[in-house]
């Protein structure tokens, strides 16, 4: 398990890669609203939203 983290046009996509087919975007906040995320706070998101599916 990780996640990435990827900037783009001053917003930052936080994905995590479950599998090789899976992929599931954790977050995805402005720049210019909020810093970097710390690892901590990615892995609590990822815990707190663990059992949801779309």
């Amino acid at each position: 398990m990780f996640a990435v983290s990827r900037a783009n046009s001053g917003y930052r996509m936080i994905y995590y890669l479950k599998t090789r087919e899976v992929v599931i975007l954790v977050t995805i906040y402005s720049k210019t609203e909020q810093g970097d995320i710390s690892a901590a706070e990615i892995r609590k998101i990822i815990q707190e939203n663990a059992g949801e599916t779309s």
